[in-house]
C-alpha cells in the first residue's frame, strides 16, 4: 500500500550532486539500472529519438533515459521512494517550507544560488535538484486511502547536461510535459472572495447556472453571462472550442 508505507520501511539514499543517488549514477544504460534496482514495475514510454522513462511503483521512483538509453535524472516519488538526503538534509516526504528553508541555508554556506522552478518550488542547477510537493495521504483505520491537509516533498534530480532547465528540457518533458502549465513564481494567487461567484448546488441537477445534461454550446452561453471577468482584468482567448466540444483554458490579463 503506497499511501501506508512507514519511513523505516524506505531505503535510505544519498544525492551525490550532478553524479548520482543512491546506487544510480548518471550516465549507466538501462541494464545497470535494472541490475541496481529490478525491472521496471509500472510503466514506460519511449521517444522517437531513443529517450525513456521507466517507472518503478515498488520502489517508488521514475528513471529517465537520455538516447543511447543512458541514465540522465530520476525522480524520486513523495509518498514511497527512498528518502534522500543531501549533506544532512533530508528532501523528501517533508513539509515544503522546512526543506526550502533548509536548501536555502545550505545553499548559502556554499555560496549556490537557489531559482524557483515552474511549481514554485526551489530548484538549485549546482546540484542538479528540482524540488516539488503533493497532497500527503495516509491510511485509515479501515486501511483506505484518506487525503490529508498536508503537502509533501518529492525530487526530481539530473544529470549535469540537464541541470540548468530541468523541465525545460525535452528528456524531462516527454514524461511530465509543463508547457501547458501555469507558471507560479512561488505562491498560488487566491481570488479574493468578493471577486467570486456565488452558486448553489441542486444534487444530481446542476450547479450554479450549469445543468447536467447541457450541450457545449448551451454551457458556453450561461458560463460566459454568469462568469463575467472582474473589472481588474480582460478575456483574451477563447473558453471553448465548440466543434471538438473541449474546454480551452482562458488568458486573464491585466488592463492599464
Amino acid at each position: 500500500m503506497w499511501w501506508g508505507r512507514k519511513p523505516e520501511n524506505r531505503q535510505q539514499w544519498v544525492l551525490d550532486p550532478l553524479v548520482g543517488v543512491g546506487p544510480l549514477r548518471f550516465g549507466m544504460d538501462s541494464d545497470e539500472v535494472r541490475a541496481a534496482l529490478g525491472a521496471a514495475d509500472s510503466g514506460s514510454r519511449v521517444a522517437r529519438d531513443g529517450s525513456f522513462w521507466a517507472t518503478y511503483g515498488d520502489l517508488g521512483l521514475t528513471a529517465l533515459y537520455a538516447p543511447g538509453m543512458l541514465l540522465a535524472a530520476v525522480e524520486i516519488h513523495a509518498a514511497v521512494g527512498p528518502r534522500v538526503s543531501l549533506a544532512g538534509v533530508e528532501l523528501m516526504d517533508r513539509v515544503p517550507s522546512e526543506v526550502s528553508a533548509d536548501l536555502h541555508r545550505l545553499a548559502r554556506g556554499q555560496g549556490v544560488p537557489v531559482g524557483v522552478n515552474w511549481g514554485g518550488d526551489p530548484e538549485i542547477a549546482a546540484w542538479g535538484l528540482s524540488m516539488g510537493a503533493v497532497q500527503a495521504w495516509e491510511a485509515s483505520e479501515e486501511g483506505h486511502p484518506v487525503r490529508t491537509d498536508r503537502a509533501i516533498t518529492q525530487a526530481l534530480v539530473v544529470a549535469p547536461e540537464l541541470a540548468h532547465d530541468p523541465y525545460g528540457t525535452d528528456l524531462v518533458a516527454l514524461w511530465r510535459d509543463i508547457r501547458e502549465e501555469p507558471l507560479n513564481p512561488g505562491a498560488w494567487p487566491v481570488t479574493a472572495d468578493r471577486d467570486r461567484a456565488r452558486w448553489e448546488w441542486t444534487p444530481l441537477e446542476g450547479v450554479g447556472p450549469l445543468r447536467f445534461g447541457m450541450t457545449v454550446d448551451e454551457g458556453s452561453r450561461r458560463w460566459v453571462r454568469r462568469s463575467r471577468p472582474p473589472a481588474a482584468v480582460s478575456s483574451r482567448t477563447t473558453s471553448t472550442d465548440t466543434a471538438s466540444g473541449t474546454w480551452r483554458r482562458t488568458a486573464l490579463t491585466p488592463r492599464g
